[in-house]
C-alpha cells in the first residue's frame, strides 16, 4: 500500500508536528482476514510485521501480543465483566487503565515503563480518534480508526523519541489497542465480528 492509498483510508490529522524536530512513525493494525481474530501490527514504511495479536472474546487474556521474530509473548490485555478497568502486562510489568467519562472520553493509567501518568483521550468531543498524552499534556501518539474497512483496525502515529522502538513504543501499541477493543466491546461489537465494524463501533462509544 502506498502513502496516498493509506492516507485516503483515514481522516487527516487535526494537529501537525515538525518532523525535523519531532520524528513520527506510522503503525497499522490489520486483521489477517475478514472474520479473523488474529491481527498483525505493521510498520507502514516497509510492511514489516512487528507483532501478532491473538484475541479471545471470552477467555483471559483477551489480547495476547506475540513477537514473530522469536514467537515469544510480549504483552497481554484483560477486560472485566463487572468492572470497566483494563489490566495490561508488558514484559512482566503491570498496570491498569481506568476509563473516565467527563466532557471527553479518556483512559488514564500509570505507565509501566516510566511510572508517570498517561492518558488516552478523544481528540474531539465526538470523535473516534484518540490521542495519548503524557503527564505534561504533550502528545505521544495518535490513534485513528479507518472510515471503513473489513480488515484494518486502525493507524497509530507515534511522535518523538519512541519512534525508534523500545519500551514506550511497545506501551503505546498495547495501550492503544486495549482502548480500541474496549470501546468496541462496550459498543456491543466483538473482536471476532471483523475489523470493518471498528470505525462505527468506536464512534458510537463516545
Amino acid at each position: 500500500m502506498n502513502e496516498t492509498q493509506f492516507q485516503s483510508t483515514y481522516s487527516q490529522p487535526t494537529y501537525t508536528t515538525n518532523s525535523s524536530i519531532y520524528p513520527t512513525r506510522t503503525i497499522e493494525v490489520a486483521a489477517q482476514g475478514k472474520i479473523s481474530t488474529t491481527y498483525d501490527v505493521l510498520d507502514t514504511s516497509n510492511s514489516t510485521v512487528l507483532y501478532t495479536i491473538k484475541s479471545s472474546y471470552l477467555l483471559k487474556p483477551h489480547l495476547t501480543f506475540i513477537s514473530p521474530s522469536d514467537n515469544q509473548e510480549v504483552a497481554t490485555v484483560s477486560f472485566h465483566n463487572l468492572s470497566t478497568k483494563i489490566d495490561i502486562t508488558i514484559r512482566g510489568r503491570t498496570s491498569t487503565i481506568k476509563p473516565k467519562w467527563r466532557l471527553k472520553e479518556s483512559y488514564e493509567y500509570t505507565s509501566p515503563t516510566s511510572g508517570t501518568q498517561r492518558t488516552w483521550k478523544s481528540e474531539k468531543l465526538i470523535s473516534s480518534s484518540m490521542v495519548c498524552l503524557d503527564e505534561k499534556e504533550l502528545a505521544l501518539a495518535r490513534w485513528q480508526v479507518p472510515k471503513w474497512s473489513w480488515t484494518k483496525l486502525g493507524r497509530l502515529e507515534i511522535v518523538g523519541d519512541a519512534v525508534g522502538g523500545g519500551e514506550t513504543f511497545e506501551e503505546l501499541i498495547v495501550t492503544g489497542m486495549a482502548v480500541l477493543i474496549f470501546r468496541m466491546r462496550i459498543a456491543g461489537v466483538t473482536a471476532a465480528s471483523g475489523a470493518g465494524a471498528a470505525s462505527s463501533a468506536a464512534a458510537a462509544s463516545v
